[in-house]
């Protein structure tokens, strides 16, 4: 585990009442193998802690395949380096919380009195369930024989005679 890792471990999992990620989950798709930092599997979030070290900017591409494999899969891929884990700690923690509240977790816990975690109501999710089509009524039926006689005009047929004229 790698300094970054245990950083996020112990101030921003831990003390924001997250559950305990799955710490370098192997995930293999097609022939690759790739690790995962911290991987929330029942809420299928993953979170990549990106030092300078192990993630030169040439390997940004890689990283960007992999976080679009997890999208397609369902997933969600947050990303944090040094600054969002020690400086913006609780922040960091509120956007994880958000995150797998969305994804059925009942929540964190704030580690402070000006902690954001939990604080903020969830609000409504985006993506929303497209509804079921709703069932129309059936047509009133006209009875009698206007009911019959329906024509060009909608229904509205004059059955009374035509008006003469000279009569």
């Amino acid at each position: 585990m790698s300094a970054l890792e245990r950083r996020y471990e112990r101030h921003v999992e831990r003390p924001h009442g997250l559950p305990a990620g799955t710490r370098q989950a192997r995930a293999q798709r097609a022939e690759v193998t790739a690790y995962r930092d911290v991987l929330y599997e029942k809420f299928a979030t993953c979170v990549e802690l990106d030092g300078r070290l192990a993630h030169p900017s040439d390997a940004r591409w890689r990283d960007i395949r992999r976080d679009n494999a997890l999208a397609a899969d369902g997933g969600v891929t947050l990303r944090y380096g040094w600054l969002d884990v020690t400086a913006r700690a609780c922040q960091a923690a509120a956007e994880v919380d958000r995150t797998l509240r969305r994804r059925g977790f009942a929540g964190g816990r704030p580690c402070c009195p000006g902690c954001p975690v939990g604080r903020d109501p969830l609000p409504p999710s985006p993506i929303r369930p497209v509804p079921p089509p709703r069932k129309r009524p059936p047509a009133p039926r006209v009875s009698g024989p206007a009911g019959r006689r329906r024509g060009r005009d909608n229904g509205l047929r004059r059955t009374d005679p035509a008006p003469t004229l000279g009569r």
